[in-house]
């Protein structure tokens, strides 16, 4: 359900569960709610405040602040017309500091990162990609390769090509929804699915600090011999 308050040319939008609860609210400058101006506040399915994110003339501005759903800020940001700007704080659900972080015009130019008991560690404890079976996504795709069959539906029919397919580690290491994104045929989709989302286990990857997701694509070349 949504419910909208039209106030000289500006839109306030509240958005609602079907059970009544509050899932989003946000400031627009236009009738189709394009342009953002103003603060957006999402919420978990308690009510709770899930994120704070600020705009002007749909950019960026100002400060964003997200939390876990015990109460705790996730991180605390800061952008400056659509590029990161000034010190940025991520924490670990416990509360502690997992990294601070200052940007310049969209750079990062200076670090700092803490375990979960407080003590500092050095970047490459707190930001590395994840790998598999001790190696990188060219790892996967030499695994991935010699399981794929060419499906008799594609190839008697003479699909082929490039099937392109991302998806994501989580936070534990497994490989999150597959999304086909450039498709052959049909039954080369459903192949490429079934072994993404049953590959073994990941080393999952970090960044700023913590335990991150982490978004890969892999492109398979099928040809007609």
């Amino acid at each position: 359900m949504i419910k909208i308050i039209n106030i000289k040319n500006t839109w306030i939008v509240n958005e609602y569960d079907i059970n009544g609860t509050k899932r989003m609210s946000g400031i627009y400058k236009d009738k189709k709610w394009k342009d953002k101006n103003g603060k957006f506040v999402y919420f978990f399915n308690s009510g709770k405040i899930k994120s704070i994110e600020n705009y002007s003339n749909n950019l960026k501005n100002g400060k964003w602040v997200q939390y876990y759903e015990n109460g705790n800020k996730d991180f605390e940001i800061i952008y400056e017309n659509d590029k990161k700007d000034g010190e940025w704080l991520w924490y670990f659900e416990n509360g502690q500091l997992s990294a601070k972080e200052n940007y310049i015009n969209d750079k990062r130019v200076d670090t700092k990162f803490w375990n979960e008991k407080g003590i500092k560690v050095d970047i490459t404890q707190a930001e590395f990609p994840p790998t598999f079976m001790g190696g990188d996504i060219k790892t996967f795709y030499n695994w991935a390769i010699r399981l794929v069959r060419y499906p008799n539906e594609a190839k008697e029919n003479g699909f082929q090509g490039d099937e392109v397919a991302k998806f994501y580690i989580d936070k534990q290491g497994k490989t999150g929804v597959v999304k086909i994104t450039k498709s052959v045929h049909p039954s080369i989709d459903k192949e490429i699915i079934s072994i993404i989302e049953n590959s073994p286990l990941w080393k999952p990857g970090k960044m700023h600090g913590r335990f991150h997701k982490y978004i890969y694509e892999l492109t398979l070349t099928y040809r007609l011999d």
